[in-house]
């Protein structure tokens, strides 16, 4: 594997492969022990999904997805002044895999040459991240898997070109796209971006220890 990180330069836009976003924002975030939803707790005053799609919405990328589920419309509200698509999984009580599925295929609409999937609860994942991996999968022409890692870790986000698409949203149950990486090891590149690879806020222990606050209070309006 390749774990070199990719050097910056300016990007011709025109010619290098394209990449939209597709973010992961339909959890139930059931671990959070009565402490609100955790896409909606205080990074420095900012609801984590609106830090999050705000860090994708600033990369390199061609579009953002944001799939979301449990807490739809008050998710909605929070990004939706935001320049990205909001698609509603309905199936959302199945697992991730159904969120993947409907992200994918949003995202298709659009033609891009791959396709990255975060994770809506990654505080630490910020846009120079972003580029970073979206750097590494046009320097590879667009023909490998990009994964996020921290210290020989593999982590997220991690971009997809095109011809696994089909495979992602084949996906079923409450798996992830990391599933479809464990017999493609030859065709995965690894770029260490920091322990923000790994850090996601499941509970409110989590939470707090990466800097948040859970927010229980009127859930509408934006920030």
């Amino acid at each position: 594997m390749d774990k070199s990180l990719p050097t910056a330069g300016k990007i011709d836009r025109s010619t290098s492969p394209s990449v939209s976003i597709v973010m992961l924002a339909a959890g139930r975030s059931s671990r959070m022990k009565n402490q609100g939803h955790k896409l909606l707790a205080r990074f420095d005053g900012v609801p984590l999904l609106r830090k999050s799609v705000l860090s994708a919405i600033g990369s390199d990328c061609q579009t953002v997805v944001v799939v979301i589920g449990e807490q739809h419309s008050v998710l909605k509200e929070n990004i939706a002044d935001l320049d990205a698509r909001v698609v509603e999984n309905l199936g959302y009580a199945s697992g991730m895999a159904s969120s993947i599925r409907v992200g994918v295929m949003a995202a298709q609409a659009n033609k891009p040459d791959g396709i990255l999937i975060a994770l809506a609860d990654m505080p630490a994942i910020e846009t120079a991240q972003l580029d970073r991996l979206i750097t590494a999968f046009r320097e590879h022409q667009g023909a490998c898997v990009i994964r996020a890692t921290a210290n020989d870790r593999p982590g997220n986000p991690v971009i997809f070109p095109s011809f696994w698409f089909e495979r992602l949203k084949g996906l079923v149950g409450d798996v992830g796209a990391r599933a479809l990486l464990k017999d493609n090891a030859a065709a995965i590149v690894d770029v260490d971006i920091g322990e923000a690879a790994r850090l996601d806020v499941d509970t409110p222990e989590e939470l707090i220890a990466a800097g948040g606050v859970p927010f229980t209070g009127n859930t509408h309006g934006t920030v």
